[in-house]
């Protein structure tokens, strides 16, 4: 979106920014909440507006898409960090360490969603391959059709099975989003257009190099790292305690008192 934006349009969304900041303060209660923002974050940027407006009169398309591609953009920001949080429904089993570090995060996702649904019969192995044999071609519907023709054979209840295939084939199921995401997570190489896939991890071990450094130490402490290069972390004091502290807020230029 951002690359395909003409220049008249860059322009008409910086002159509406332009006007959200030099909007005035309505009252009294605003201007003394903008002050003690910068007071109380140690900072004291009190012209921060007048800065943002002197740096949104010179800055360009160019230059809001360097910024993107060096500290936003997955597949060129080399120090892109992201945190996700996530929610475990208490009707479902919660995946296991061995299930955490062996399978991807949408093939766990995906199973979660049948056994939600009523489809107890697969495996996570058997999603998995499956999840594994999604391309990006694929629409949902061709990819339902096969996953159930896959993994949703009739048991013992026929009648159970065909109500949780009805389930699932819902239009707004949740197997469905699932599913879709799946399609949209099976990337291609970018120079070739070959499919990359999280590593298969066999007896433990990934087909990876190993980790080496500070990140090895995180194992030590309980934490899982899964195929797809992610840290699962299941105690939030567990990630806090691997934080850096960080030191006092420093003011970007020397304080001088505006009354003597």
């Amino acid at each position: 979106r951002l690359v395909d934006m003409t220049q008249e349009e860059f322009e008409r969304y910086a002159n509406s920014l332009k006007v959200k900041r030099e909007e005035k303060l309505k009252n009294l209660y605003g201007e003394t909440s903008r002050y003690w923002t910068h007071v109380c974050s140690g900072y004291y940027l009190f012209d921060k507006i007048d800065r943002d407006l002197a740096n949104l009169a010179i800055v360009g398309k160019d230059d809001i898409v360097a910024f993107w591609d060096k500290y936003i953009n997955p597949a060129t920001a080399q120090s892109l960090t992201t945190l996700t949080a996530a929610i475990w429904s208490t009707k479902l089993v919660q995946p296991s360490d061995e299930d955490l570090a062996k399978y991807p995060e949408i093939s766990i996702a995906l199973h979660g969603c049948l056994l939600r649904d009523g489809v107890s019969e697969p495996t996570l192995e058997a999603v998995d391959a499956f999840v594994r044999s999604l391309a990006p071609g694929d629409t949902e519907d061709e990819a339902l059709a096969r996953m159930v023709k896959a993994l949703c054979q009739p048991g013992e209840d026929a009648e159970k099975s065909a109500k949780a295939v009805e389930k699932i084939s819902e239009p707004a199921s949740y197997v469905r989003t699932a599913l879709s995401m799946a399609i949209e997570q099976a990337p291609r190489d970018q120079c070739n257009g070959d499919l990359v896939r999280p590593p298969v991890v066999t007896n433990g071990k990934a087909n990876e190099p190993a980790v080496g450094g500070a990140k090895s130490s995180l194992k030590n402490i309980g934490v899982i790292k899964t195929p797809d290069g992610a840290w699962v972390f299941r105690e939030a004091s567990t990630f806090k305690a691997t934080l850096c502290q960080s030191g006092a807020p420093i003011p970007t230029r020397p304080l001088v008192p505006k009354y003597k």
